[in-house]
């Protein structure tokens, strides 16, 4: 269930709040990490001061980009479990940014190095399975009343712009920017242009 699987993350993070002593935060995350932000934002708004979504999943799509395919099909999802290619691992990597040029030398290695942490493949296709293929929460993300910034590549493959403005429709009040020149990472693909909206929001 996905709410199980969310329930499991948003009890991880009060821990670690718990643990630092921290009381409210600021909640940024990009992808998945937007996903669990959004909705640790619904469950937690005494917690959560501001969010910021960057690129967020959470949004059905019947398009996956191959290695998401892989990781999850019955046939292949085991074999990827033990036997990833780098050559996929720098190609997902190029997908992800709008301009490949961009992409600092060695950044793949260090993708492909987390990903064959142990467990962090198997991990990975479970992630996959519940955020895309079971039903999630967007239906009352309404509920989030933090202040609230979208984020988002408009060369994004992986999820597209469109999705930005979905967000904004269902979360009241939120802003929204969409970067032309990024894609699925704006945060690494154009750091500079990116800390200056979260800038802005910050002190607003």
């Amino acid at each position: 269930m996905v709410l199980d699987r969310v329930l499991q993350y948003n009890k991880f993070l009060d821990g670690l709040l718990s643990k630092l002593g921290v009381e409210k935060v600021i909640l940024a995350g990009n992808s998945f990490g937007g996903f669990l932000a959004w909705n640790y934002a619904i469950d937690r708004p005494e917690k959560v001061e501001k969010l910021i979504l960057i690129d967020a999943a959470g949004i059905k799509s019947d398009s996956h980009p191959l290695s998401f395919t892989l990781s999850m099909h019955p046939l292949t999802k085991k074999l990827s479990h033990i036997f990833t290619p780098k050559f996929m691992v720098t190609r997902s990597l190029e997908r992800m940014y709008s301009d490949k040029s961009k992409i600092k030398e060695g950044k793949d290695d260090l993708y492909f190095d987390l990903l064959l942490r142990n467990g962090n493949r198997r991990a990975f296709s479970k992630v996959l399975d519940y955020n895309l293929n079971h039903p999630n929460r967007f239906s009352i993300i309404g509920k989030i009343s933090a202040p609230t910034l979208i984020l988002w590549g408009k060369k994004d493959v992986i999820f597209p712009y469109q999705n930005a403005y979905e967000f904004q429709k269902k979360i009241l009040g939120s802003t929204v920017k969409v970067f032309e020149n990024a894609g699925h990472i704006p945060m690494e693909e154009i750091p500079s242009e990116s800390l200056v909206e979260v800038e802005k929001f910050l002190i607003q």
